[in-house]
């Protein structure tokens, strides 16, 4: 057996130890023992609270989370799944370094390994590591909070580096790489961007059929597919509870079916409604900020300072102290196309040099694959501004309608921009060519950084759609029309002068790298001073830029994030009761936008994006509304509403109807379209209404007069099981304020622990025939995908384990 050359390895260590190095002088207040006020990752804590706490008291996840939207699977919130150990390893890897530092020597080691896998040295590695991970799209999207998503981009890259050594005839430590990343990448559940991966995967295949025909290769091509394919396939399984428990809740959730006749109108029926899923669609001209930052104004809040015009401007009329305080806080200068950004998607200036060089003098055969990428994904982040290609695909293509916030594709772009750029540098430093061979490419992928730099600035006004509303604000404020015109106009300046200021500084950088490669073409520059001297340029420029955006004040005490989850004067007046089962309604914020107040109530909001779909159009069209008749079946005992003032007040709600109830009557209703609308003028008190398709559970159900003696209450209470206790005079139809999901498939209900039907009642709701006498009725919940899925997870992981033992083993031995 062959020993491991410990020797060979310092390299690389060394390297990534750098990696390491950057990845915390840019995360450099983790060592002061703060961390970021992470805004997504705080609503996912305090969406999830009920669900870990529930572990903490009993050793056992619910599948079920009650604390959000009044009730929907935890799939997508907080759990375990105990067979997927893969996962255990993923969960280990994060709990490595702090947040954000573990995110970004992350993506770091992900672009590292990959560009190893392709023969690039240690050291053109780093480049790519740093330039992959400190792209400024990535960087605001880690201190907003999308970890899952930036986990699943960091992985990605090694996915498909595992990909391509099975492509290059190593079947078995291919598969062993690829497996073994695959499991990290579908640990980090986020679907989306793994279904991005699988289509610049998909389109690696193809590429690298073409060239196996060309280069008559067929036989090691189809060996390879095979190889990928089972492996891919063997990665899903050690997932596969998850994958499937999230496949059937989709179906349910936005992402599904609607069978509101006016949703299905805006989604086609299936998927989210086009306007939602393209809602975040990055300008085309927008895509200029690869290149120059500023170039639409950065992000919408900050970024200007009293040395703005427009300070300068308001500071003439109003308090300056005011002036200062509203355009460092409140005001940005972005001028694009989404409506709100906290920072562009600037690739660096020298990637996007390289990059454009690359065409013309790469001869790689991954060149156009990466290319084809870097296009396919930058067109895809245009959303509803290019529907000619997005329209078709969310109209045809598989699950492409399932997805919204297209613009994150760009983090995807700066990876395959980078992987080219590094290609670059390494054709120039292999092949030396003579600066005359490259003179040409070199002056025309400059002329291009050039003309991009300058005709866009001649060119563009630099007007917001929002300037009029911000002019007619400030008028109004000052009472003094002039003074909103002139702030305006001074803004529409600062943005002048912002996207000068990058497109020179672009510029600039651009020329000091032509600059570096000349002189290392005339041999006045050796490799070992133009490898490091570039290393460091990337990285001042996009370390300096993302500071712009992601910097020092966005760390916080860790005491001070725990104060987010200390109880307010309202939380406690409602804790205050002793009854936990009812449900709060929070009128201070978003209701779909804020699981803040789930994180000690049960909410009937929430912050969660694969929302039930029931829920939303019950939301759309009854909850915004304020129909009372709505929240008192939803049993809202407690409002939470600001007074004149803002400040936060509880009002009481007498008329919620508690956990279940019998009604008087019943309506049967031919579609969900007349179930909804029959909600407009209910009394869910007397009458329940009842879609068609259960008429046959109420078929021969006559219900007698309601008696004082007719009870049904809640006795005991866990997410994921209800008991009732029932005493009646006659057969009668009752009413549970829980939400109807999956009746009779993952919700099941009993009568004394004997199995029976339950139906749906005023479109959210379960109902159930009710017999007469004393009997205990139960609701459990028990999705089949959580039982059966167990059992696929358990024996992939094994397999996995084994594939990637063995190809350890075959390693060592060679």
């Amino acid at each position: 057996m062959q020993k491991i050359n410990f020797k060979s390895l310092v390299p690389d260590l060394v390297a990534l130890g750098s990696l390491l190095l950057v990845s915390l002088l840019y995360s450099l207040p983790v060592l002061q023992g703060k961390t970021v006020n992470l805004h997504d990752n705080m609503q996912a804590t305090a969406g999830g609270r009920s669900v870990t706490q529930y572990h903490e008291q009993t050793g056992e996840w619910s599948a079920w989370c009650d604390s959000m939207f009044g009730g929907m699977p935890a799939f997508m919130i907080a759990g375990d799944y105990p067979y997927s150990y893969f996962s255990k390893i993923g969960a280990f890897i994060v709990g490595l370094l702090p947040n954000p530092t573990i995110f970004i020597f992350l993506m770091m080691l992900g672009a590292y390994i990959f560009l190893r896998i392709i023969k690039q040295n240690q050291w053109l590695s780093v480049l790519g590591g740093i330039a992959f991970a400190l792209g400024t799209y990535s960087l605001v999207s880690i201190e907003a909070g999308h970890l899952s998503k930036m986990l699943a981009i960091a992985y990605m890259p090694m996915v498909l580096g595992g990909a391509i050594v099975c492509l290059r005839g190593q079947y078995i430590k291919g598969a062993a790489l690829l497996g073994f990343f695959m499991t990290l990448e579908l640990y980090s559940n986020h679907v989306q961007i793994t279904f991005y991966m699988g289509l610049m995967l998909m389109l690696l295949m193809i590429f690298e059929g073409i060239r196996a025909i060309k280069e008559k290769q067929l036989k090691g091509f189809i060996n390879a597919s095979v190889v990928i394919a089972l492996t891919m396939l063997l990665g899903i399984g050690t997932n596969a509870e998850r994958l499937w428990n999230n496949y059937e809740f989709s179906k349910e959730t936005i992402r599904g079916k609607s069978e509101l006749s006016e949703s299905i109108k805006k989604s086609g029926g299936d998927g989210l409604e086009k306007d939602y899923a393209f809602e975040y669609s990055y300008g085309i001209a927008e895509s200029l900020t690869l290149l120059i930052p500023n170039a639409f104004g950065g992000a919408s809040m900050g970024g200007l300072s009293t040395k703005s015009e427009i300070y300068k401007t308001m500071a003439t009329s109003i308090d300056p102290a005011n002036a200062q305080q509203f355009v460092e806080a409140q005001l940005g200068a972005y001028w694009g196309e989404i409506s709100f950004t906290a920072g562009p998607a600037y690739a660096g200036a020298i990637i996007c040099f390289l990059f454009i060089l690359g065409m013309f003098i790469v001869r790689n055969s991954l060149k156009w694959w990466l290319v084809a990428s870097t296009a396919l994904l930058l067109m895809f982040s245009w959303g509803g501004n290019f529907d000619v290609l997005n329209g078709f695909l969310f109209r045809y293509f598989p699950l492409f309608n399932k997805f919204r916030a297209v613009t994150m594709t760009l983090s995807l772009v700066q990876f395959f921009m980078v992987a080219m750029a590094v290609l670059t540098i390494k054709t120039i430093l292999d092949q030396r060519p003579s600066f005359q061979e490259i003179k040409k490419p070199l002056l025309i992928s400059l002329g291009i950084i050039a003309l991009l730099c300058v005709v866009p600035g001649l060119m563009f006004d630099f007007t917001s759609s929002n300037d009029t509303q911000l002019r007619d604000s400030l008028a109004q404020a000052t009472q003094n029309k002039e003074f909103g015109v002139n702030a305006v106009n001074a803004l529409r300046a600062d943005r002048q002068s912002m996207y000068w200021s990058d497109a020179f500084r672009a510029l600039a950088l651009v020329l000091v790298t032509v600059g570096l490669i000349w002189a290392f073409l005339q041999r006045k520059m050796k490799e070992n001073i133009l490898l490091p001297t570039l290393i460091v340029l990337v990285t001042l420029d996009l370390f300096s830029v993302g500071k712009r955006f992601f910097n020092a004040k966005d760390f916080i005490s860790k005491s001070t994030l725990q104060q987010t989850f200390e109880p307010s004067p309202t939380d406690n007046i409602i804790l205050a009761d002793k009854d936990p089962n009812y449900r709060v309604f929070d009128l201070t914020g978003n209701l779909i936008a804020n699981a803040l107040p789930s994180y000690f109530h049960k909410s009937l909001g929430g912050y969660q994006a694969a929302r039930l779909r029931r829920y939303q159009d019950l939301f759309e069209r009854q909850l915004a509304k304020g129909n009372r008749g709505v929240i008192n079946m939803l049993n809202v005992k407690y409002f939470v509403q600001p007074d004149q003032a803002g400040t936060p007040q509880v009002a009481p709600n007498p008329e919620a109807l508690g956990n279940a109830w019998f009604v008087k009557n019943y309506t049967i209703v031919p579609n969900p379209d007349a179930e909804m609308t029959a909600l407009d003028k209910l009394d869910p008190k007397q009458t329940a209404i009842i879609d068609k398709r259960f008429e046959e559970q109420v078929k021969g159900l006559s219900i007698k007069s309601d008696s004082a003696q007719n009870t049904i209450k809640l006795t005991d209470y866990k997410p994921n099981k209800l008991n009732y206790s029932s005493n009646t005079q006659s057969e009668q139809l009752a009413v549970f304020s829980e939400m109807y999901y999956r009746g009779d498939r993952d919700w099941n209900a009993y009568i004394d622990g004997k199995l029976v039907p339950h139906l749906r009642a005023n479109y959210v709701l379960r109902a159930m025939r009710v017999p007469a006498g004393k009997h205990e009725i139960m609701f459990e919940f028990k999705p089949i995908t959580v039982e059966k899925g167990k059992i696929i997870d358990l024996i992939s992981n094994i397999l996995m384990a084994c594939l990637i033992g063995f190809a350890a083993f075959k390693g060592l031995k060679a």
